[in-house]
C-alpha cells in the first residue's frame, strides 16, 4: 500500500507535428522532470509509439486507449504546440472537472500536487 498516493498527471501535447520522435522525446523529458519531483506519477501517451511500431493499431484504437488513461488521471499537463488531439484531451479533462496545467503552470502544479498529497 502506498502512503500519501501521488497524483497521476497525463502529459498531453503534439504528436505528429512537427515529428513523432521529436514530440515523444519532449514528452519523455517532461516525464523525467516530473518524476524526479517525487510528487507526481506522470503518464506519457506518446509511449504508445513504440507499441505501435511492433503491433500497429488503427488511430481510433489509440484514441480509445488514451481516453481510458485520461479517466484514471487526476490532472492534465498540456505541453506547448499545436495539437487537435491534445486539445481534445484537454476538453475531456475539463468535462470531468479535473485540473489543467500548462507548461507555464509548472510550479503551481507542483504546489497543487504537494497539497493533494498532504490531504
Amino acid at each position: 500500500m502506498v502512503d500519501n498516493p501521488k497524483p497521476w498527471i497525463y502529459i498531453a501535447g503534439p504528436y505528429t507535428n512537427p515529428y513523432p520522435i521529436y514530440n515523444t522525446r519532449r514528452a519523455m523529458e517532461w516525464w523525467d522532470r516530473l518524476w524526479k519531483t517525487n510528487l507526481i506519477i506522470p503518464i506519457v501517451p506518446h509511449w504508445t509509439m513504440f507499441q505501435d511500431l511492433l503491433f500497429p493499431l488503427p488511430y481510433e484504437e489509440w484514441l480509445k486507449y488514451d481516453s481510458h488513461m485520461l479517466e484514471r488521471c487526476d490532472a492534465l499537463f498540456r505541453l506547448e504546440g499545436k495539437s487537435s488531439g491534445a486539445d481534445e484531451e484537454l476538453g475531456k479533462m475539463l468535462k470531468q472537472g479535473k485540473p489543467i496545467f500548462l507548461e507555464k503552470d509548472y510550479q503551481p502544479m507542483l504546489s497543487w500536487a504537494r497539497d493533494l498529497i498532504k490531504k
